[in-house]
């Protein structure tokens, strides 16, 4: 925003168009900017959280596959081996659905964009729109 040095004279319609057309201009940029780094930080914090994510289903994996072998064997006690096998499979495969079933339905919740922001600029835009329009 340029403030200009009074001197005494009314500012021209000239010039009150040109400082404002000037000041809306700085505000949708403000607004654009805002937009932007909201951006950028939900990325971060979704970078952050997923490499975290990672890190820990590699090592659940891990230790699933022990659990599985452990089953397997525990339940070879009692049954042929190829039908324990074939439980913790199913087992698995049943724990599998649910989980992606659950992370399907989170993931589609997430926030897609920052709306205030958006928002925000609508109605400055708008708003500038209606008042050069009325100005005419």
């Amino acid at each position: 925003m340029v403030v200009e040095k009074y001197t005494g004279q009314q500012p021209t319609v000239g010039n009150l168009i040109k400082q404002l057309v000037s000041d809306i201009n700085d505000l949708l940029y403000q607004h654009v900017e805002l937009f932007r780094q909201e951006i950028k930080e939900d990325a971060q914090m979704a970078a952050k959280y997923s490499s975290i994510a990672i890190a820990g289903a590699l090592v659940a994996y891990t230790s699933l596959i022990f659990l599985g072998f452990f089953i397997i064997f525990t339940l070879a006690l009692i049954m042929p081996i190829w039908l324990s096998s074939l439980t913790v499979t199913i087992l698995y495969f049943i724990i599998a659905v649910i989980s992606l079933l659950i992370a399907k339905n989170h993931l589609q919740k997430l926030k897609k964009e920052p709306d205030a922001s958006i928002d925000e600029t609508r109605k400055t835009t708008e708003e500038a729109k209606k008042w050069l329009h009325n100005l005419k």
